[in-house]
């Protein structure tokens, strides 16, 4: 007999949700600019993650299977697309007008990812065939205009926010992948990235990579402003690769 306790069932999370004050507060004020975090119901291998929205609750599970319930205590069920076998393990989220914007990362113990998703609020219908694929270790992303500026561990990118495709996407590792500006070995986090005068700046967080650059790279094409030993560089993806 196995010694691995049984998944959570969805319904059960939902009202362990209910019953939890810390789902029902809505992101403060001054996060109104940025992705919040949900409420996750534990430390590590949470069952599920919660958060509110003008007076309604939203519990997502691990699995992705998501419920909104509203003042009227009306339920409606939406889900993440998560592959077979993988775990949702945070959750952010951010509202623009009627759009739902949620980031989500997944792993199954050994390999992980991270992802952008819009729905439409009133209905909770996706908005995009596919969500944009970025990778793990997601940062907070700068959303202006039409596209949004992602990151995750060896990726920065811009999605183009009407159908979650790539405009552009670098990819930093191994074989195959573009090289890694040395002495890094590997591009681990990024800060909120930044927009001015034709340029994109995606600053390293440097409580995990201290010493690390900034790329500085062109808005409309992708490719690198600085630093100097990858300037010139192109993305490795411009929107209709199989990497995109």
């Amino acid at each position: 007999m196995s010694d691995n306790p049984a998944p959570m069932t969805h319904d059960s999370a939902v009202s362990l949700a209910r019953s939890n004050p810390r789902c029902a507060r809505a992101a403060p004020e001054s996060a109104k600019d940025v992705f919040y975090e949900a409420q996750p119901s534990g430390e590590f291998f949470p069952d599920f993650f919660c958060f509110s929205i003008g007076g309604s609750l939203y519990t997502i599970s691990s699995d992705g299977v998501g419920t909104r319930i509203n003042a009227r205590n009306e339920r409606e069920r939406f889900a993440l697309r998560v592959e077979k076998n993988f775990d949702v393990n945070l959750v952010i989220y951010r509202t623009i007008g009627n759009r739902l914007y949620l980031m989500y990362q997944t792993t199954d113990s050994e390999y992980g990812g991270g992802y952008l998703d819009a729905f439409e609020i009133s209905t909770l219908r996706p908005l995009w065939l596919t969500p944009a694929s970025i990778s793990a270790n997601l940062g907070n992303p700068l959303l202006v205009d039409s596209a949004a500026y992602v990151t995750g561990m060896g990726v920065v990118g811009k999605v183009r926010l009407s159908d979650g495709k790539f405009f552009w996407k670098h990819i930093f590792g191994g074989e195959g992948l573009e090289k890694i500006p040395p002495p890094q070995q590997y591009l681990t986090a990024f800060d909120v990235p930044q927009r001015a005068n034709g340029t994109v700046r995606f600053p390293q967080d440097t409580t995990v990579s201290p010493g690390g650059v900034t790329f500085v790279i062109d808005d409309a094409s992708g490719v690198i402003v600085s630093p100097d030993i990858l300037k010139g560089q192109k993305p490795l993806c411009t929107g209709n690769q199989p990497l995109c």
